[in-house]
């Protein structure tokens, strides 16, 4: 791996290849925490306003203080680009209980930790998003929103491990988990959306998913261009039958899926087998989007890459 020269730790830039967080932090033993992943566009932070504030409402729900106010977190973030010249990237903000005894009990962990953390730098996806990927139905469900409320990002990601780990066994890029009443909900680290009989649709925040950033704005996109679009409880079969599906993220922005495995293992084309005509208006919008409010100017001759490990 190729660490950064720097990563912020509780107000301090630190080597990322000493330790800097407590052993006995409860993030680290009981993955006790709650994390966001901003993207960076030309040197600057996309959404960061809207990225903390899921931070906050992650924190609020698990009783985690946030030790830092926004400006100051923003004002690290801006330094860690800098320290490690980075330009076009993604970054992370983890925030756990802290130090404490063993044990499952929070109220000795007085001390939260916070960490930033720069991800590679990214490179354009147009190749990947010409070719589209391979979506796989898990067979792995999405906890319960009774078990743990999926609108909580939390550091605590064993079940998305799994339907990952599941994915890859079947050749798929990225996993789609059902809720345990066999309804859609999302991906890994992703959201879900298909076109069907003229309508843009996606799993309602009910199912059981996270409210994504760029899922927000997918959906403000498409309504702005007058199209339809349904959120509601869908079936793997309103799926199967779509005439074309893409997922939304931070880092995969709009991504088109080419084909899809369903629960037997069985391969599905979807439409064409390439990126469709919604996801490429779609992808254009979102494009002139980061243009306007970061001055990136997104090429579309670099070529893409990107494994199917990307970040969470």
């Amino acid at each position: 791996m190729d660490y950064p020269k720097k990563i912020w730790v509780n107000g301090r830039l630190a080597d990322p290849r000493r330790p800097a967080v407590s052993a006995y932090d409860h993030g680290f033993l009981y993955g006790d925490g709650v994390y966001e992943t901003l993207r960076v566009y030309n040197g600057r932070l996309f959404r960061f306003d809207r990225h903390f504030q899921r931070l906050k409402h992650s924190a609020r729900s698990v009783r985690i203080p946030i030790p830092y106010p926004g400006k100051t977190i923003e004002q690290g973030l801006y330094r860690l680009l800098e320290v490690n010249r980075l330009q076009d990237t993604s970054l992370r903000i983890t925030l756990t209980r802290g130090p404490g005894p063993l044990g499952f009990d929070p109220r000795p962990c007085r001390s939260p930790s916070l960490v930033l953390t720069p991800g590679p730098a990214l490179r354009p996806l147009d190749s990947l998003f010409c070719r589209g990927i391979r979506l796989a139905i898990v067979r792995v469900r999405r906890n319960a929103r009774t078990s743990l409320d999926p609108a909580i990002k939390s550091t605590n990601n064993l079940n998305n491990i799994l339907a990952k780990m599941d994915a890859i066994r079947s050749n798929a890029f990225e996993a789609l988990m059902l809720n345990v009443e066999g309804y859609l909900t999302e991906g890994t680290v992703s959201n879900v959306f298909f076109v069907s009989k003229g309508t843009l649709r996606t799993p309602d925040l009910a199912c059981g998913l996270l409210a994504g950033v760029t899922r927000d704005i997918a959906i403000h996109l498409a309504k702005r261009r007058g199209w339809k679009v349904a959120e509601g409880w869908f079936k793997p079969k309103d799926l199967l039958t779509a005439q074309e599906i893409f997922l939304t993220s931070t880092i995969l922005e709009i991504m088109p899926v080419t084909s899809i495995v369903d629960e037997k293992k069985r391969v599905h084309r979807v439409g064409a087998g390439r990126a469709g005509a919604w996801a490429s208006l779609l992808e254009k919008d979102f494009q002139d989007l980061v243009s306007r409010e970061t001055g990136a100017v997104i090429s579309k001759k670099k070529e893409g890459r990107l494994t199917n490990g990307f970040m969470g």
